[in-house]
């Protein structure tokens, strides 16, 4: 993707039972022949959360955020107490942004704000900076 110049990236995770937004950046990564990325995680929905768990270091990864279950409340807690999670990702067209991100089911969202989009659709190049994640209010 570097050498195609494909940037920024945004990786979308599922089926991790948690949410979370990791900024990776070569700067603090084993593995450093890339551009900096954000990997949303999140889902499934309906099943038990878990806490999340330790990064790899391979791509160097940063937890901007995180939401699970915690030490007290112990792993594969039911969905009926509330931390149900899954994704949205939105792509702008006509100048809107495009964005990815976790929601919760009280609402809470976290995108991340890649870059405006001319009339064609073609995305407006840049790379991922760990400041680009932004909370936003709940769609209507």
């Amino acid at each position: 993707m570097k050498r195609a110049g494909i940037r920024p990236p945004v990786w979308l995770t599922a089926d991790m039972h948690y949410t979370a937004a990791h900024h990776d950046d070569p700067n603090r990564a084993q593995f450093r022949d890339f551009e900096p990325f954000w990997e949303f995680v999140s889902g499934p929905l309906h099943a038990g959360t878990w806490s999340p768990g330790i990064l790899d270091n391979t791509f160097g990864p940063k937890a901007v955020y995180q939401k699970g279950c915690s030490a007290g409340q112990g792993d594969n807690l039911a969905p009926c107490f509330g931390l149900q999670f899954f994704g949205h990702v939105a792509i702008g067209l006509g100048g809107r942004q495009d964005r990815a991100g976790g929601r919760v089911d009280e609402g809470e969202f976290l995108c991340v704000r890649r870059g405006s989009r001319d009339a064609a659709g073609k995305g407006q190049r840049g790379k991922a900076h760990e400041d680009d994640l932004q909370a936003a209010p709940p769609a209507p």
